[in-house]
């Protein structure tokens, strides 16, 4: 495979690399690594994986690099490969009752009216908010509430742009809840730098509610840190979140 050949030509440069700088080695010499190593990475970067194995080859090849503590641009890299490639369900887990996403799921599904949805999403101890078509608040959780450092109140009417600000919304937040809006459940990953714990891996869930009469009124959304859950051995699975 022709990304696993790039991968072992960037580790050789780089263990060259380190060998030199540990014995003080000529200038010269570290100079042609530094840009052998630039290069490969270049490479490795645009190479558009051609199968599911390479894929996965690609992933672990970010993700170890981004909890080596290299940079939240290989974090970047390796989270959007997941997004595209898709992201790998959540398997239930036997030794917990019904999580509040899945019975807010079941609350939407069977068409439960907005005030109950609001009753329901205001109590939860989790990251959640329900927002309507506009993508203005309705309502957010305890959770999310406490997460963003301000009273759930202040969050009624408003709009997922002031919260996540500009560029966030513009370039991922606006795309994927219009899709969702359009009759889609979705989840994607994407890196957070969060105060005190630095860089942390969020999936946001995404599913659009319904009014009695019908008509879709908004999106219930739902945030998990899954930083530790990420698996650098099975990062995706065969098919998006559905």
């Amino acid at each position: 495979m022709r990304l696993a050949r790039l991968i072992a030509d960037f580790q050789l440069a780089q263990a060259r690399l380190e060998h030199s700088m540990a014995r003080d080695g000529n200038i010269a010499t570290r100079v042609a690594l530094m840009r052998r190593s630039a290069t490969l990475m270049d490479s490795i970067e645009a190479y558009d994986p051609i199968d599911a194995q390479e894929y996965h080859g690609k992933i672990d090849f970010f993700l170890t690099r981004a909890q080596r503590g290299k940079g939240q641009r290989d974090l970047s890299i390796a989270l959007d490969l997941i997004n595209h490639f898709g992201p790998q369900p959540e398997k239930p887990d036997p030794d917990r009752s019904l999580r509040g996403r899945e019975v807010l799921g079941r609350l939407v599904a069977r068409g439960a009216d907005q005030n109950e949805l609001v009753r329901y999403v205001a109590g939860l101890a989790e990251r959640a908010s329900l927002v309507d078509h506009t993508f203005r608040h309705m309502c957010t959780s305890k959770g999310n509430a406490a997460f963003h450092d301000r009273p759930a109140n202040e969050f009624v009417n408003l709009h997922m742009c002031d919260l996540v600000g500009a560029q966030r919304y513009y370039a991922r937040s606006e795309m994927q809840m219009n899709r969702s809006l359009k009759g889609n459940s979705l989840g994607y990953y994407y890196p957070l730098d969060v105060p005190v714990l630095g860089v942390r891996v969020m999936q946001c869930f995404m599913r659009p509610w319904h009014r009695t009469t019908g008509e879709t009124g908004g999106l219930m959304v739902w945030i998990d840190d899954v930083t530790d859950k990420l698996s650098l051995t099975d990062p995706v699975g065969d098919s998006p979140v559905v």
